[in-house]
């Protein structure tokens, strides 16, 4: 039937993810989320949605499952089960949201552990730097040495880096050439608890170091890697805005 949004049907409109604890979540799934993602106000059957998923969901064991249900004012209604969201077609960003569901699946992360501190926490981790490193400007910092320009992102999981270092490259099978390299680069440092990865010359020449110790006071991730970096190589960087 028709409604405020006109006909539109539920995965044509914007949305918003929400813990279980009602508030929203930095994830975002084949739609744009709600206009300054606003939160919507709390039904009243808040409370009875999630104590029905929680029933339905013993009933999936080490399975992952979308229950839909319908709750506007103090009624409940259910709509259907999906094993397949979007059929597996679309991806979480980030892609740790995809890391924690298939972990659940395996087994391999304990449900128990999954509170919304747990999901808060995952999203907002900042542990995985990538550094770009701008041809040399030729500009010189007073010490006889020259400065080069790095811009920086930061992100919640190695693959979530990575998916952002294939972008140097145009084709698919470059694409995935540059995914497999930052993997393998990550993978040397994954112990230390901030990661980064340089890439100079549009991804064609790559290296990644750990940072183990405490960073300065009010320092952000990317910043403790930029110094680590001047430090490694005795050398001088600007920091551009970071990448969009």
């Amino acid at each position: 039937g028709s409604n405020k949004h006109g006909n539109l049907q539920g995965f044509q409109m914007n949305r918003v993810f929400l813990g279980t604890n009602h508030k929203p979540l930095p994830i975002l799934f084949n739609r744009p989320i709600c206009t300054n993602n606003r939160v919507p106000k709390k039904q009243p059957s808040w409370e009875t949605q999630y104590r029905i998923m929680k029933q339905l969901g013993k009933h999936f064991p080490n399975e992952v499952v979308r229950v839909d249900v319908y709750g506007g004012g103090t009624e409940v209604y259910f709509s259907e089960f999906t094993y397949t969201t979007a059929g597996c077609g679309r991806k979480f960003q980030p892609m740790v949201v995809d890391g924690l569901l298939y972990g659940l699946m395996k087994g391999e992360i304990d449900a128990g552990m999954v509170t919304p501190e747990y999901i808060e926490d995952m999203l907002s981790d900042e542990s995985w730097v990538m550094l770009s490193l701008k041809d040399d400007d030729g500009r010189d910092d007073g010490n006889g040495s020259n400065r080069t320009m790095v811009s920086s992102t930061s992100h919640p999981s190695p693959v979530d880096l990575c998916m952002k270092f294939e972008e140097y490259g145009e084709r698919k099978k470059r694409k995935e050439e540059l995914f497999e390299k930052c993997i393998r680069h990550l993978r040397k440092v994954r112990k230390y608890p901030l990661r980064c990865i340089v890439s100079e010359k549009n991804g064609t020449k790559v290296h990644s170091f750990g940072v183990g110790g405490p960073t300065m006071e009010g320092a952000s991730n990317e910043d403790a890697c930029v110094t680590k970096l001047a430090g490694m190589n005795g050398k001088a960087y600007s920091t551009l805005d970071a990448l969009s």
